[in-house]
């Protein structure tokens, strides 16, 4: 692991300050290990589009969740945030596709995933050589898209799929699930945070290593809970036999306030 530039004091003071979020999203991985000990070598064959698809989401999720404790772990707790913003959006969208009409939304975001990927292959398009996969995207749209919407609210459903919000209110995901979406497009881009870094109180310029290391105790608690999310819905699926775990923790997690010094 690359040793981290920031002072041994410092990262004392976010391990204690943190412990026990640190603790939870831990012991919250140590159950998706669980799951994915028991999915492990289980053939693809003959799953459903849903279970495929939560499947994957899982596997992305858990990657990201253990990315995220390293980050955080390390003093790079910013860029933790923005890992965080893709597992939040991953949750919402597992609960979304399961909560209604499961296999039409399995669908539609898998229409809507192949007309994201045709977007930025025709934007690149003048720089990049032409490989064929612009035309074989068309083919798998034009033929799926055909067969989706013969399905009844295909448009709904595929109109949702571009609103993260929206797949959110649809699904009944309480708002403090979501909120932390909006928050994550400023961290690095905000002015006045970019300030912070190369000055201090006095307005002096110099580079800020205080700035760097905020005090936000949220990143692995809502980590956590996100990546909980998903967890549950792959033991729902598979009938793992691990719901015992996933909601003790979860009952930890319920309502827990970041530990104040």
């Amino acid at each position: 692991m690359t040793e981290s530039p920031f002072p041994a004091a410092d990262l004392e003071r976010i391990a204690k300050r943190f412990e026990m979020e640190v603790d939870l999203l831990t012991r919250t991985l140590d159950a998706c290990n669980a799951i994915a000990g028991r999915l492990d070598g289980r053939p693809l064959g003959g799953m459903s589009r849903e279970e495929f698809f939560v499947l994957f989401q899982f596997v992305k999720a858990f990657k990201s969740a253990q990315a995220i404790r390293l980050l955080f772990l390390n003093g790079y707790e910013e860029d933790a945030e923005m890992l965080l913003r893709v597992v939040a959006e991953q949750a919402i969208i597992v609960r979304w596709v399961r909560h209604e009409d499961s296999d039409a939304r399995t669908r539609a975001y898998a229409l809507h995933l192949k007309y994201n990927r045709l977007r930025i292959l025709a934007a690149a398009q003048p720089h990049v050589p032409d490989s064929g996969l612009a035309a074989t995207l068309i083919e798998e749209i034009e033929r799926e898209g055909a067969e989706y919407r013969a399905l009844p609210n295909s448009e709904k459903w595929l109109t949702m799929t571009r609103d993260v919000a929206a797949m959110a209110a649809d699904a009944g995901i309480p708002q403090s699930y979501a909120v932390h979406l909006n928050g994550t497009n400023l961290i690095h881009s905000n002015p006045i945070r970019e300030r912070a870094y190369v000055r201090d109180r006095n307005d002096t310029t110099h580079f800020n290593a205080a700035a760097a290391i905020p005090d936000d105790g949220w990143t692995p608690v809502l980590t956590a809970t996100h990546v909980l999310l998903i967890a549950q819905s792959v033991a729902e699926l598979f009938q793992l036999g691990v719901a015992a775990d996933l909601k003790r923790i979860g009952t930890e997690l319920d309502g827990y306030q970041p530990r104040q010094e």
